[in-house]
Protein backbone atom coordinates (compact mmCIF):
# COMPACT_ATOMS: atom_id res chain seq x y z
CA UNK A 1 0.00 0.00 0.00
CA UNK A 2 1.31 3.36 -0.80
CA UNK A 3 2.66 5.82 2.04
CA UNK A 4 0.30 8.44 1.11
CA UNK A 5 -3.18 6.55 0.76
CA UNK A 6 -2.07 4.58 3.99
CA UNK A 7 -2.02 8.53 5.84
CA UNK A 8 -5.22 9.18 4.52
CA UNK A 9 -6.25 6.25 5.45
CA UNK A 10 -5.80 6.85 9.24
CA UNK A 11 -7.18 10.40 8.77
CA UNK A 12 -10.50 9.63 7.88
CA UNK A 13 -10.43 5.49 9.47
CA UNK A 14 -12.90 7.14 12.14
CA UNK A 15 -15.53 8.21 9.64
CA UNK A 16 -15.99 4.61 7.96
CA UNK A 17 -17.52 3.70 11.39
CA UNK A 18 -18.92 6.48 12.03
CA UNK A 19 -20.68 6.78 8.81
CA UNK A 20 -21.57 3.03 8.10
CA UNK A 21 -24.51 3.00 5.93
CA UNK A 22 -26.37 -0.20 4.11
CA UNK A 23 -24.29 0.29 1.16
CA UNK A 24 -21.50 0.72 3.64
CA UNK A 25 -19.61 3.15 2.18
CA UNK A 26 -15.92 4.20 2.42
CA UNK A 27 -14.45 7.69 2.47
CA UNK A 28 -11.25 9.64 1.21
CA UNK A 29 -10.97 13.11 2.46
CA UNK A 30 -9.08 15.13 -0.45
CA UNK A 31 -7.35 18.44 -0.22
CA UNK A 32 -7.35 21.47 -2.09
CA UNK A 33 -5.31 24.46 -1.29
CA UNK A 34 -5.71 27.70 -2.98
CA UNK A 35 -2.18 29.33 -2.81
CA UNK A 36 -1.56 33.27 -1.86
CA UNK A 37 -0.69 34.75 -5.32
CA UNK A 38 -1.37 38.06 -6.96
CA UNK A 39 -4.44 38.57 -9.08
CA UNK A 40 -3.37 38.10 -13.02
CA UNK A 41 -6.87 37.52 -14.78
CA UNK A 42 -6.70 40.01 -17.79
CA UNK A 43 -10.48 39.89 -17.09
CA UNK A 44 -12.57 42.61 -15.44
CA UNK A 45 -13.44 41.87 -11.59
CA UNK A 46 -17.64 41.49 -11.36
CA UNK A 47 -20.18 43.38 -9.90
CA UNK A 48 -23.07 41.72 -8.05
CA UNK A 49 -25.64 40.99 -10.51
CA UNK A 50 -29.31 42.73 -10.43
CA UNK A 51 -31.22 39.64 -7.65
CA UNK A 52 -33.39 38.71 -10.71
CA UNK A 53 -30.10 36.99 -12.44
CA UNK A 54 -28.68 35.73 -9.46
CA UNK A 55 -31.95 33.76 -7.70
CA UNK A 56 -34.07 30.99 -9.14
CA UNK A 57 -37.39 29.01 -8.46
CA UNK A 58 -35.43 25.90 -8.35
CA UNK A 59 -32.79 26.26 -5.83
CA UNK A 60 -30.16 23.74 -4.46
CA UNK A 61 -29.97 23.85 -0.57
CA UNK A 62 -26.27 24.54 1.38
CA UNK A 63 -25.98 24.50 4.75
CA UNK A 64 -22.82 26.46 6.13
CA UNK A 65 -21.72 25.33 9.64
CA UNK A 66 -19.85 27.84 11.70
CA UNK A 67 -16.97 26.16 13.65
CA UNK A 68 -16.86 29.95 15.93
CA UNK A 69 -19.13 32.69 15.60
CA UNK A 70 -18.48 35.27 12.67
CA UNK A 71 -18.82 39.47 12.55
CA UNK A 72 -21.86 40.34 10.63
CA UNK A 73 -19.67 41.30 7.25
CA UNK A 74 -18.30 37.84 6.73
CA UNK A 75 -21.71 36.11 7.81
CA UNK A 76 -23.01 38.41 4.53
CA UNK A 77 -19.86 37.34 2.56
CA UNK A 78 -20.31 33.64 3.22
CA UNK A 79 -24.01 33.61 2.64
CA UNK A 80 -24.06 35.35 -0.25
CA UNK A 81 -21.49 32.85 -1.87
CA UNK A 82 -23.85 30.07 -1.03
CA UNK A 83 -27.03 31.61 -2.19
CA UNK A 84 -25.11 31.93 -5.36
CA UNK A 85 -24.51 28.28 -5.51
CA UNK A 86 -28.08 27.58 -4.57
CA UNK A 87 -29.18 29.17 -7.25
CA UNK A 88 -27.22 27.04 -9.73
CA UNK A 89 -27.73 23.46 -8.62
CA UNK A 90 -30.98 21.36 -7.28
CA UNK A 91 -31.01 18.81 -4.57
CA UNK A 92 -32.93 17.03 -2.06
CA UNK A 93 -30.54 16.23 0.62
CA UNK A 94 -28.85 19.01 2.26
CA UNK A 95 -25.11 20.01 1.42
CA UNK A 96 -23.30 20.14 4.92
CA UNK A 97 -20.23 22.78 4.69
CA UNK A 98 -18.38 23.86 7.79
CA UNK A 99 -16.29 27.47 7.70
CA UNK A 100 -13.16 27.40 9.58
CA UNK A 101 -10.84 30.38 10.16
CA UNK A 102 -7.48 29.16 11.48
CA UNK A 103 -3.96 29.82 11.46
CA UNK A 104 -2.56 27.90 8.40
CA UNK A 105 0.81 27.74 6.42
CA UNK A 106 1.40 31.63 5.49
CA UNK A 107 1.70 30.91 2.18
CA UNK A 108 -2.21 29.19 1.44
CA UNK A 109 -4.96 31.48 1.50
CA UNK A 110 -7.70 28.99 1.82
CA UNK A 111 -8.05 24.97 1.52
CA UNK A 112 -10.45 22.55 1.19
CA UNK A 113 -11.09 19.23 2.62
CA UNK A 114 -13.90 17.44 0.74
CA UNK A 115 -15.08 14.25 1.15
CA UNK A 116 -14.88 11.35 -1.68
CA UNK A 117 -16.65 7.82 -1.87
CA UNK A 118 -13.85 4.93 -2.04
CA UNK A 119 -14.26 0.98 -2.72
CA UNK A 120 -18.14 1.40 -2.65
CA UNK A 121 -19.72 -2.63 -2.01
CA UNK A 122 -22.91 -2.43 -3.42
CA UNK A 123 -22.27 1.42 -5.62
CA UNK A 124 -19.48 1.01 -7.52
CA UNK A 125 -20.05 2.94 -9.78
CA UNK A 126 -19.82 5.47 -7.03
CA UNK A 127 -15.83 5.60 -6.47
CA UNK A 128 -14.62 8.82 -7.07
CA UNK A 129 -17.79 10.79 -6.25
CA UNK A 130 -18.23 13.53 -4.00
CA UNK A 131 -19.90 12.83 -1.12
CA UNK A 132 -22.19 15.83 -1.61
CA UNK A 133 -23.13 14.55 -5.39
CA UNK A 134 -23.56 10.73 -4.00
CA UNK A 135 -26.02 11.54 -1.05
CA UNK A 136 -28.11 12.69 -4.15
CA UNK A 137 -27.75 9.72 -6.21
CA UNK A 138 -28.26 7.25 -3.39
CA UNK A 139 -30.95 9.36 -1.96
CA UNK A 140 -28.96 8.51 1.60
CA UNK A 141 -27.42 11.67 3.70
CA UNK A 142 -24.50 10.45 4.57
CA UNK A 143 -23.08 14.15 5.94
CA UNK A 144 -23.90 15.80 8.74
CA UNK A 145 -23.49 18.93 10.66
CA UNK A 146 -20.15 17.44 12.64
CA UNK A 147 -19.50 15.34 9.41
CA UNK A 148 -19.79 17.58 6.67
CA UNK A 149 -19.46 16.87 3.04
CA UNK A 150 -16.63 19.59 3.18
CA UNK A 151 -14.70 21.85 5.18
CA UNK A 152 -13.18 25.20 4.23
CA UNK A 153 -10.47 26.70 5.90
CA UNK A 154 -9.57 30.23 5.50
CA UNK A 155 -5.93 31.74 6.76
CA UNK A 156 -7.60 33.87 9.96
CA UNK A 157 -4.01 35.82 9.63
CA UNK A 158 -5.39 37.69 6.08
CA UNK A 159 -7.24 40.69 6.60
CA UNK A 160 -10.13 39.54 3.67
CA UNK A 161 -12.05 42.08 2.30
CA UNK A 162 -16.31 41.39 2.29
CA UNK A 163 -17.30 44.17 -0.03
CA UNK A 164 -19.25 43.85 -2.58
CA UNK A 165 -18.53 46.88 -4.86
CA UNK A 166 -15.94 45.10 -7.60
CA UNK A 167 -13.42 47.13 -6.83
CA UNK A 168 -10.11 45.50 -4.73
CA UNK A 169 -7.36 47.34 -3.19
CA UNK A 170 -5.14 44.49 -3.03
CA UNK A 171 -7.14 42.42 -0.91
CA UNK A 172 -8.16 38.85 -0.66
CA UNK A 173 -12.27 38.72 -1.58
CA UNK A 174 -14.14 36.52 1.04
CA UNK A 175 -17.07 36.26 -1.55
CA UNK A 176 -15.17 35.19 -4.14
CA UNK A 177 -12.40 32.41 -2.44
CA UNK A 178 -16.05 30.71 -0.83
CA UNK A 179 -17.40 30.74 -4.07
CA UNK A 180 -14.28 28.51 -5.03
CA UNK A 181 -14.63 26.82 -1.85
CA UNK A 182 -17.81 25.65 -2.66
CA UNK A 183 -17.21 24.62 -5.62
CA UNK A 184 -14.73 22.35 -4.39
CA UNK A 185 -17.11 20.60 -2.55
CA UNK A 186 -19.13 19.89 -5.00
CA UNK A 187 -16.15 18.27 -6.71
CA UNK A 188 -13.98 20.99 -8.87
CA UNK A 189 -10.83 19.57 -9.23
CA UNK A 190 -8.77 16.82 -10.19
CA UNK A 191 -7.77 13.47 -7.36
CA UNK A 192 -4.14 13.05 -9.15
CA UNK A 193 -1.23 13.71 -7.01
CA UNK A 194 2.48 13.45 -7.25
CA UNK A 195 4.81 11.33 -4.78
CA UNK A 196 8.39 10.88 -5.44
CA UNK A 197 8.02 11.59 -9.17
CA UNK A 198 5.37 9.07 -9.22
CA UNK A 199 1.38 10.05 -9.99
CA UNK A 200 -1.68 8.57 -8.14
CA UNK A 201 -5.12 9.27 -7.88
CA UNK A 202 -5.27 9.88 -4.06
CA UNK A 203 -8.26 7.68 -3.20
CA UNK A 204 -7.10 4.75 -6.00
CA UNK A 205 -9.54 6.17 -7.95
CA UNK A 206 -10.50 8.97 -10.76
CA UNK A 207 -13.05 11.32 -9.13
CA UNK A 208 -15.69 12.14 -11.17
CA UNK A 209 -14.01 15.04 -12.32
CA UNK A 210 -10.77 13.54 -13.76
CA UNK A 211 -13.26 11.38 -15.64
CA UNK A 212 -14.08 14.36 -17.80
CA UNK A 213 -9.79 15.00 -18.60
CA UNK A 214 -8.20 14.17 -21.95
CA UNK A 215 -5.43 15.22 -23.47
CA UNK A 216 -6.01 14.36 -27.49
CA UNK A 217 -8.29 11.10 -27.34
CA UNK A 218 -6.87 9.75 -24.36
CA UNK A 219 -8.79 10.00 -21.45
CA UNK A 220 -7.38 10.90 -17.65
CA UNK A 221 -9.11 8.14 -16.10
CA UNK A 222 -8.17 5.24 -18.47
CA UNK A 223 -4.68 5.74 -17.70
CA UNK A 224 -2.60 3.43 -14.63
CA UNK A 225 -0.70 4.80 -11.61
CA UNK A 226 2.46 5.39 -11.31
CA UNK A 227 3.31 5.02 -14.91
CA UNK A 228 5.17 7.29 -17.60
CA UNK A 229 1.87 7.73 -19.38
CA UNK A 230 0.00 9.33 -17.05
CA UNK A 231 3.12 11.36 -15.73
CA UNK A 232 2.94 12.74 -19.35
CA UNK A 233 -0.60 13.56 -19.02
CA UNK A 234 -0.33 15.94 -15.82
CA UNK A 235 2.82 17.69 -17.09
CA UNK A 236 1.68 18.48 -20.80
CA UNK A 237 0.05 21.73 -21.23
CA UNK A 238 -2.33 20.15 -23.29
CA UNK A 239 -5.37 19.12 -20.72
CA UNK A 240 -8.97 19.34 -21.66
CA UNK A 241 -12.18 19.15 -20.09
CA UNK A 242 -14.67 17.69 -22.06
CA UNK A 243 -18.56 18.29 -21.17
CA UNK A 244 -21.86 17.38 -23.67
CA UNK A 245 -21.75 21.21 -24.49
CA UNK A 246 -18.34 22.52 -24.78
CA UNK A 247 -14.35 21.97 -24.07
CA UNK A 248 -12.13 23.81 -21.58
CA UNK A 249 -8.34 23.68 -21.77
CA UNK A 250 -7.50 22.90 -18.19
CA UNK A 251 -4.56 24.03 -16.22
CA UNK A 252 -1.31 21.35 -16.25
CA UNK A 253 1.93 23.36 -16.37
CA UNK A 254 4.92 21.18 -17.87
CA UNK A 255 6.43 21.55 -14.38
CA UNK A 256 3.70 19.82 -11.62
CA UNK A 257 2.60 22.24 -9.52
CA UNK A 258 0.77 20.59 -6.19
CA UNK A 259 -2.67 21.08 -5.19
CA UNK A 260 -2.70 23.60 -8.65
CA UNK A 261 -1.90 21.24 -11.70
CA UNK A 262 -5.43 19.76 -13.00
CA UNK A 263 -7.26 21.70 -10.36
CA UNK A 264 -7.75 25.41 -12.68
CA UNK A 265 -9.02 26.30 -15.90
CA UNK A 266 -6.10 27.62 -17.45
CA UNK A 267 -8.87 29.97 -19.41
CA UNK A 268 -10.06 33.91 -18.39
CA UNK A 269 -13.56 34.80 -17.57
CA UNK A 270 -14.26 31.94 -14.72
CA UNK A 271 -14.10 31.96 -11.38
CA UNK A 272 -12.14 29.07 -11.61
CA UNK A 273 -9.28 30.35 -13.73
CA UNK A 274 -5.90 29.95 -12.20
CA UNK A 275 -5.52 33.05 -12.60
CA UNK A 276 -7.78 34.42 -10.17
CA UNK A 277 -6.68 35.53 -6.99
CA UNK A 278 -5.23 38.72 -4.52
CA UNK A 279 -7.40 41.33 -5.98
CA UNK A 280 -9.92 39.42 -7.81
CA UNK A 281 -13.45 40.14 -6.81
CA UNK A 282 -15.54 37.58 -8.63
CA UNK A 283 -19.67 37.99 -7.87
CA UNK A 284 -21.03 35.69 -10.10
CA UNK A 285 -20.58 31.85 -11.06
CA UNK A 286 -19.96 32.01 -14.75
CA UNK A 287 -21.50 29.36 -17.69
CA UNK A 288 -18.21 27.67 -18.00
CA UNK A 289 -17.91 27.19 -14.31
CA UNK A 290 -21.77 25.96 -14.38
CA UNK A 291 -21.29 23.87 -17.19
CA UNK A 292 -18.47 21.91 -15.60
CA UNK A 293 -20.21 21.29 -12.55
CA UNK A 294 -23.30 19.67 -14.12
CA UNK A 295 -21.04 17.41 -16.41
CA UNK A 296 -19.46 16.26 -12.94
CA UNK A 297 -23.30 15.45 -11.73
CA UNK A 298 -24.99 18.19 -10.94
CA UNK A 299 -27.50 17.86 -13.62
CA UNK A 300 -29.26 15.61 -11.65
CA UNK A 301 -32.55 14.11 -13.32
CA UNK A 302 -36.19 15.85 -11.78
CA UNK A 303 -38.65 12.78 -11.53
CA UNK A 304 -41.92 14.85 -10.43
CA UNK A 305 -43.71 17.53 -12.80
CA UNK A 306 -42.75 21.43 -13.04
CA UNK A 307 -44.56 24.03 -10.76
CA UNK A 308 -45.57 27.41 -12.54
CA UNK A 309 -46.95 30.31 -12.11
CA UNK A 310 -49.18 32.78 -13.45
CA UNK A 311 -47.74 36.15 -12.24
CA UNK A 312 -44.12 34.37 -10.92
CA UNK A 313 -41.60 34.27 -13.10
CA UNK A 314 -38.68 31.29 -13.01
CA UNK A 315 -36.57 33.38 -10.86
CA UNK A 316 -39.19 33.56 -7.84
CA UNK A 317 -39.27 36.72 -7.23
CA UNK A 318 -43.09 37.73 -5.99
CA UNK A 319 -44.54 40.46 -3.71
CA UNK A 320 -44.91 39.46 -0.28
CA UNK A 321 -48.13 42.11 -0.29
CA UNK A 322 -49.86 40.41 -3.36
CA UNK A 323 -51.79 37.33 -4.30
CA UNK A 324 -50.17 34.49 -6.20
CA UNK A 325 -51.33 31.47 -8.05
CA UNK A 326 -49.77 27.97 -8.81
CA UNK A 327 -50.53 24.94 -11.07
CA UNK A 328 -48.57 22.04 -12.02
CA UNK A 329 -47.48 22.59 -15.37
CA UNK A 330 -49.03 18.85 -16.82
CA UNK A 331 -49.08 18.79 -20.44
CA UNK A 332 -50.94 16.27 -21.98
CA UNK A 333 -51.39 14.15 -18.55
CA UNK A 334 -53.97 13.86 -16.44
CA UNK A 335 -53.75 14.54 -12.36
CA UNK A 336 -55.92 14.07 -9.55
CA UNK A 337 -55.91 14.67 -5.84
CA UNK A 338 -53.67 18.06 -5.80
CA UNK A 339 -52.31 18.03 -2.17
CA UNK A 340 -50.87 21.82 -1.98
CA UNK A 341 -48.70 23.33 0.56
CA UNK A 342 -47.64 26.73 1.26
CA UNK A 343 -44.22 27.52 3.48
CA UNK A 344 -42.30 30.19 4.73
CA UNK A 345 -39.03 29.97 6.64
CA UNK A 346 -39.01 31.19 10.10
CA UNK A 347 -36.37 32.60 12.34
CA UNK A 348 -34.91 29.90 13.21
CA UNK A 349 -34.44 28.54 9.33
CA UNK A 350 -37.38 26.18 9.75
CA UNK A 351 -40.04 25.74 6.91
CA UNK A 352 -43.47 26.00 8.66
CA UNK A 353 -47.00 25.38 7.06
CA UNK A 354 -48.67 28.93 6.06
CA UNK A 355 -51.56 27.41 4.45
CA UNK A 356 -53.00 24.33 1.77
CA UNK A 357 -55.44 23.30 -0.94
CA UNK A 358 -56.76 20.74 -2.78
CA UNK A 359 -57.46 22.17 -6.37
CA UNK A 360 -56.00 22.13 -9.30
CA UNK A 361 -55.09 25.65 -8.91
CA UNK A 362 -53.47 27.22 -5.56
CA UNK A 363 -53.80 30.92 -4.71
CA UNK A 364 -51.41 32.18 -1.60
CA UNK A 365 -52.58 35.34 -0.06
CA UNK A 366 -50.21 38.87 0.55
CA UNK A 367 -48.66 38.21 3.91
CA UNK A 368 -50.24 39.35 6.64
CA UNK A 369 -47.10 39.24 9.53
CA UNK A 370 -43.85 39.12 7.73
CA UNK A 371 -42.10 40.23 10.64
CA UNK A 372 -42.68 37.08 12.13
CA UNK A 373 -40.19 35.17 9.41
CA UNK A 374 -36.42 35.22 8.47
CA UNK A 375 -35.79 37.93 6.29
CA UNK A 376 -32.83 36.73 3.99
CA UNK A 377 -29.81 38.85 2.36
CA UNK A 378 -31.84 40.43 -0.18
CA UNK A 379 -34.88 41.36 2.42
CA UNK A 380 -36.98 38.65 1.16
CA UNK A 381 -38.97 36.07 2.51
CA UNK A 382 -38.28 32.78 1.83
CA UNK A 383 -41.68 30.67 0.28
CA UNK A 384 -41.99 27.34 -0.61
CA UNK A 385 -44.90 25.55 -2.69
CA UNK A 386 -45.14 22.25 -2.95
CA UNK A 387 -47.64 19.51 -4.33
CA UNK A 388 -47.96 15.97 -4.06
CA UNK A 389 -50.71 14.62 -6.74
CA UNK A 390 -51.72 11.37 -8.53
CA UNK A 391 -51.20 9.80 -12.49
CA UNK A 392 -52.18 6.70 -13.65
CA UNK A 393 -53.00 5.34 -10.02
CA UNK A 394 -49.56 6.58 -8.36
CA UNK A 395 -48.30 9.16 -6.22
CA UNK A 396 -46.35 11.85 -7.43
CA UNK A 397 -44.28 14.90 -5.69
CA UNK A 398 -43.79 17.73 -7.82
CA UNK A 399 -40.62 19.52 -8.07
CA UNK A 400 -40.59 22.32 -5.21
CA UNK A 401 -41.18 25.96 -6.09
CA UNK A 402 -39.05 28.50 -4.30
CA UNK A 403 -40.07 31.99 -4.01
CA UNK A 404 -38.56 35.12 -3.05
CA UNK A 405 -41.05 37.49 -1.94
CA UNK A 406 -40.07 41.16 -1.38
CA UNK A 407 -40.71 43.54 1.40
CA UNK A 408 -40.31 46.96 1.62
CA UNK A 409 -36.15 47.82 2.20
CA UNK A 410 -34.79 47.94 5.61
CA UNK A 411 -31.45 49.91 6.99
CA UNK A 412 -30.09 47.39 9.70
CA UNK A 413 -27.22 49.64 11.25
CA UNK A 414 -24.56 51.88 10.54
CA UNK A 415 -21.29 50.36 11.09
CA UNK A 416 -17.64 51.57 11.12
CA UNK A 417 -18.25 54.83 11.66
CA UNK A 418 -15.39 57.48 11.66
CA UNK A 419 -14.82 60.99 12.08
CA UNK A 420 -11.60 62.76 10.48
CA UNK A 421 -10.96 65.96 11.31
CA UNK A 422 -9.14 68.71 9.31
CA UNK A 423 -8.47 71.66 11.73
CA UNK A 424 -6.24 73.66 9.73
CA UNK A 425 -9.75 74.22 7.20
CA UNK A 426 -12.31 73.91 10.21
CA UNK A 427 -13.40 70.38 8.54
CA UNK A 428 -13.90 67.09 8.74
CA UNK A 429 -15.26 64.38 6.70
CA UNK A 430 -16.79 60.82 7.47
CA UNK A 431 -16.48 57.31 6.73
CA UNK A 432 -18.65 53.94 7.39
CA UNK A 433 -21.00 51.67 6.28
CA UNK A 434 -24.61 50.73 5.67
CA UNK A 435 -26.07 47.31 6.17
CA UNK A 436 -29.41 47.41 4.37
CA UNK A 437 -31.54 44.91 2.50
CA UNK A 438 -34.56 45.09 -0.44
CA UNK A 439 -32.69 47.63 -2.94
CA UNK A 440 -28.96 46.61 -4.77
CA UNK A 441 -27.66 50.14 -3.74
CA UNK A 442 -28.45 53.40 -1.66
CA UNK A 443 -28.61 57.02 -1.82
CA UNK A 444 -26.79 59.40 0.28
CA UNK A 445 -27.39 63.18 0.56
CA UNK A 446 -24.83 65.39 2.27
CA UNK A 447 -26.36 68.70 3.78
CA UNK A 448 -24.71 71.33 5.50
CA UNK A 449 -26.08 74.26 7.25
CA UNK A 450 -25.80 77.52 5.16
CA UNK A 451 -25.03 75.80 2.21
CA UNK A 452 -27.78 75.77 -0.22
CA UNK A 453 -25.71 72.84 -2.46
CA UNK A 454 -26.17 69.15 -1.56
CA UNK A 455 -23.97 66.48 -2.25
CA UNK A 456 -25.63 63.78 -3.32
CA UNK A 457 -23.79 59.85 -4.06
CA UNK A 458 -25.20 56.64 -5.31
CA UNK A 459 -23.23 53.42 -4.22
CA UNK A 460 -24.13 50.30 -6.20
CA UNK A 461 -22.92 48.26 -3.37
CA UNK A 462 -25.42 45.85 -2.04
CA UNK A 463 -25.81 44.30 1.47
CA UNK A 464 -22.89 46.38 2.82
CA UNK A 465 -22.16 49.73 1.81
CA UNK A 466 -19.30 51.54 2.23
CA UNK A 467 -19.46 55.69 2.48
CA UNK A 468 -16.60 58.35 2.30
CA UNK A 469 -18.06 61.44 2.11
CA UNK A 470 -16.71 64.88 0.78
CA UNK A 471 -15.71 67.99 3.51
CA UNK A 472 -18.51 68.74 6.38
CA UNK A 473 -17.80 72.07 8.17
CA UNK A 474 -17.11 72.22 11.71
CA UNK A 475 -18.57 75.08 12.93
CA UNK A 476 -21.90 74.37 11.75
CA UNK A 477 -24.69 71.62 11.28
CA UNK A 478 -24.11 69.15 8.95
CA UNK A 479 -26.53 66.31 7.88
CA UNK A 480 -26.12 62.71 6.32
CA UNK A 481 -29.67 61.30 4.65
CA UNK A 482 -29.16 57.65 4.02
CA UNK A 483 -31.88 56.14 1.67
CA UNK A 484 -32.41 52.79 0.47
CA UNK A 485 -35.72 52.25 -2.31
CA UNK A 486 -38.03 50.09 -3.80
CA UNK A 487 -41.16 50.23 -5.19
CA UNK A 488 -42.72 48.74 -2.20
CA UNK A 489 -41.25 51.84 0.28
CA UNK A 490 -38.15 53.50 1.34
CA UNK A 491 -36.23 53.56 4.79
CA UNK A 492 -33.92 56.26 5.76
CA UNK A 493 -31.28 57.45 8.52
CA UNK A 494 -30.34 60.49 9.22
CA UNK A 495 -26.64 61.44 10.85
CA UNK A 496 -26.65 64.93 12.41
CA UNK A 497 -23.43 66.62 13.66
CA UNK A 498 -23.39 69.23 15.66
CA UNK A 499 -21.35 72.02 15.51
CA UNK A 500 -17.78 72.52 17.61
CA UNK A 501 -16.47 75.75 18.84
CA UNK A 502 -13.14 74.47 19.53
CA UNK A 503 -11.86 73.21 16.72
CA UNK A 504 -9.03 71.49 17.76
CA UNK A 505 -11.35 68.96 20.08
CA UNK A 506 -10.96 65.13 19.66
CA UNK A 507 -14.01 64.52 18.46
CA UNK A 508 -17.52 66.07 16.68
CA UNK A 509 -20.58 65.20 18.03
CA UNK A 510 -22.92 62.72 16.14
CA UNK A 511 -26.05 61.65 16.28
CA UNK A 512 -27.56 58.36 14.76
CA UNK A 513 -30.99 58.05 15.95
CA UNK A 514 -33.31 58.15 13.37
CA UNK A 515 -35.19 61.27 12.47
CA UNK A 516 -38.30 59.97 12.32
CA UNK A 517 -40.28 63.06 11.40
CA UNK A 518 -38.97 66.68 10.70
CA UNK A 519 -40.30 70.78 10.99
CA UNK A 520 -39.62 73.66 9.94
CA UNK A 521 -40.97 77.26 11.13
CA UNK A 522 -39.88 80.85 10.57
CA UNK A 523 -39.41 83.45 12.84
CA UNK A 524 -42.79 83.79 13.28
CA UNK A 525 -43.55 80.32 14.12
CA UNK A 526 -45.31 79.36 10.93
CA UNK A 527 -45.37 75.47 10.30
CA UNK A 528 -43.47 75.96 6.48
CA UNK A 529 -43.10 71.78 6.29
CA UNK A 530 -44.08 68.81 8.38
CA UNK A 531 -43.57 65.59 7.62
CA UNK A 532 -40.86 62.68 6.72
CA UNK A 533 -37.61 63.84 6.58
CA UNK A 534 -36.20 61.86 3.02
CA UNK A 535 -39.40 64.06 1.65
CA UNK A 536 -37.54 67.24 2.54
CA UNK A 537 -35.86 69.07 -0.09
CA UNK A 538 -33.37 72.22 1.15
CA UNK A 539 -34.61 73.90 -2.44
CA UNK A 540 -38.01 74.36 -1.43
CA UNK A 541 -37.31 76.87 1.21
CA UNK A 542 -36.10 80.86 0.66
CA UNK A 543 -33.14 81.81 1.82
CA UNK A 544 -33.53 82.81 4.84
CA UNK A 545 -33.62 82.14 9.08
CA UNK A 546 -35.56 79.50 9.70
CA UNK A 547 -36.13 77.01 12.76
CA UNK A 548 -35.97 73.34 12.50
CA UNK A 549 -36.94 70.80 14.49
CA UNK A 550 -36.35 67.22 14.52
CA UNK A 551 -37.99 64.24 16.20
CA UNK A 552 -36.47 60.87 17.03
CA UNK A 553 -37.38 57.38 17.20
CA UNK A 554 -36.70 57.16 20.86
CA UNK A 555 -39.48 60.43 21.51
CA UNK A 556 -36.72 62.73 22.33
CA UNK A 557 -36.27 66.08 19.99
CA UNK A 558 -33.78 68.89 18.66
CA UNK A 559 -34.41 72.62 18.03
CA UNK A 560 -31.79 74.67 15.88
CA UNK A 561 -31.85 77.49 14.10
CA UNK A 562 -31.34 76.90 10.31
CA UNK A 563 -29.92 79.25 7.53
CA UNK A 564 -30.47 79.01 4.22
CA UNK A 565 -28.36 81.44 1.76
Amino acid sequence: MRVFSFLMTVIVSCITGICAQTSNPQWHLIRYEEKIRTNAATFENGQVLPKAHRVSSKRGNINLIYQTSVPDSIDTALTFAKSLWESKIYNNRPINIKIIFDYIEPDVAMFTDVLYYIDSDNIKDLNGCPSALAAQITDIEDSREDFPDGSIFFNADIDWTCNFSGSNYGEYNLTTMALIGIGRCLGFGSSVTCLENKYYFTSAFPSYFDKLLYNNSTRLSDLAEEGLQLADFVTSDNVYLHTPLNTYKVYAPEVYAPHSSLCYLDEDNSLMSYSVGKGSNFFSIDDKTTDIIKAIGWNLPQTGLNIKSYDVGDNGIGSSYESHSFYIDKGNKTIENCQWLFSLKNKSGQWVEVSTGNTQEFTIGMIDNPEDYYINLNGDLEGKIECDYSHGGAEYSANPFYLSLELEPVIFSIEDLKVIKQPEEYSFYVTFSVCYAGADYITVDVERENDVNVTNYYINEPFIAHVVTDKMWTLTYNWIHIRVKNKYGEATKVLTFNPEIVTDSEEISCSSIPVKWLQFFNLNGTVLYEGNPAEFRKGNLAPGIYIRKEMYDNNESTTFKYIVL
